[in-house]
């Protein structure tokens, strides 16, 4: 790979595998995380629907496996909002592997173009600010997914 010359030191095996992507959402682990997360938000629906009818049914089988809730936030401008997804349960842990696989994607891309927060400038912190503005997040790669599109 020409970017991985780039660098004086050898690159671990997970940033060589990230820079092969050009979105952090090409991995191959991207797809079958989301499948993991549709195909257990029906079974936690359906068993918080079945608590609810049968007290004898704990609602937390599936409040652990968990969903996804849209909840409303102010962007820290007057009067603006957004909605984001908010995951819960086991939903939680596989949205939070695919919020760090997009983290350590924009690491990577900082290491290849020489670039570490202790360099003392600002090069490093603008170049992550523009990564983390333009890396699609975990809830429109979601939405793609949905649309069939991931």
């Amino acid at each position: 790979m020409a970017t991985a010359a780039l660098t004086t030191q050898p690159l671990h095996p997970e940033t060589v595998r990230l820079l092969d992507a050009q979105n952090w959402t090409d991995d191959a682990a991207v797809k079958p995380l989301f499948s993991a997360i549709a195909a257990l938000l029906p079974v936690g629906e359906q068993l918080r629907e079945l608590s609810a009818g049968r007290p004898s049914i704990n609602r937390c089988c599936g409040d652990d496996i968990g969903g996804l809730t849209v909840v409303s936030e102010m962007t820290g401008r007057v009067n603006e909002w957004q909605n984001r997804l908010r995951p819960s349960g086991a939903v939680a842990s596989i949205w939070e592997e695919l919020d760090a696989l997009r983290s350590r994607w924009i690491s990577a891309r900082l290491t290849v173009e020489g670039l570490r927060s202790d360099m003392g400038d600002d090069r490093w912190f603008d170049r992550k600010t523009e990564l983390e503005d333009t890396a699609v997040t975990v809830d429109a790669a979601w939405a793609a997914f949905q649309r069939g599109e991931g």
